[in-house]
């Protein structure tokens, strides 16, 4: 598996966002990801025959996983909790990072994702501009 930085915790790494200025543009302009000291951006390829055991990460954050690359989708797929959801080109999951959850590829070909954590709508600590919804 690999992984190519954009951005993490507000460390920009210049030389992606000179390879992909439109990539970096966008993210500097979302206020849930760029505003909140939770955020990362990165390019993960998942190679065949990977499993990555359950974990979870610190919150408040979201984490969504955009599939750039999925040439099978019904081949790599994860767990959140106790959902189970595969990758499909050009669609995004988006979960609450502190659930569990853990990835798998059955896959022949490697599976390419961008990945993002931003800023949970209900965390008041960022000004990330986002609205807590009412239960």
């Amino acid at each position: 598996s690999g992984r190519v930085r954009v951005v993490r915790y507000h460390h920009w790494y210049d030389l992606f966002c000179e390879m992909a200025p439109q990539t970096c543009a966008l993210v500097r302009s979302r206020p849930e990801i760029n505003n909140c000291k939770y955020m990362n951006v990165n390019y993960v390829k998942l190679n065949p025959g990977t499993h990555l055991k359950p974990h979870f990460g610190n919150g408040p954050r979201l984490s969504a996983h955009l599939s750039i690359i999925a040439p099978e989708p019904l081949r790599a797929g994860m767990s959140v909790g106790s959902e189970q959801v595969m990758w499909m080109e050009g669609k995004a999951i988006i979960f609450d990072d502190t659930y569990p959850h853990c990835v798998s590829h059955w896959g022949e070909q490697p599976r390419y994702v961008m990945l993002v954590w931003f800023c949970h709508p209900c965390d008041e600590t960022n000004d990330h501009g986002q609205t807590c919804p009412e239960v």
